[in-house]
């Protein structure tokens, strides 16, 4: 993760600190309007929104295409028009952006389900 540019930059990622999760779910369907994930320990829980899903995405994306440049990528992709995080009940202050993934613009808030990163042999 450290490798992808909207985290190796943050300042936050090199001073997060470690929390054993106690609880995970999932619930929603993603073929749906609203699927979330929370996770949850020490006292904090996360909990991640994603909503008004478009149809899935089929992805086969090349190293020029991905965050780290040195691997190819498969991955169902879900993109997401709302999106929020809540810490402990409260909205985190936040508004999507847009990008463009593998020629499709879309917005920054979205699912991967079974990604998959393949590391290409070195060309001779």
């Amino acid at each position: 993760i450290g490798k992808l540019a909207a985290f190796a930059n943050a300042p936050a990622f090199e001073t997060v600190p470690d929390i054993t999760a106690e609880a995970v779910r999932s619930s929603g369907d993603p073929m749906s309007h609203r699927y979330t994930e929370t996770v949850s320990g020490q006292g904090l829980t996360v909990e991640l929104v994603w909503e008004k899903l478009e149809a899935p995405r089929a992805l086969e994306l090349t190293p020029d295409q991905v965050g780290t440049g040195e691997h190819i990528m498969f991955t169902l992709l879900v993109p997401a028009h709302d999106a929020q995080i809540l810490v402990n009940g409260r909205a985190l202050s936040g508004k999507l952006g847009t990008r463009v993934q593998a020629g499709y613009e879309t917005t920054t808030a979205f699912l991967y389900f079974s990604e998959t990163w393949i590391i290409p042999p070195e060309v001779t």
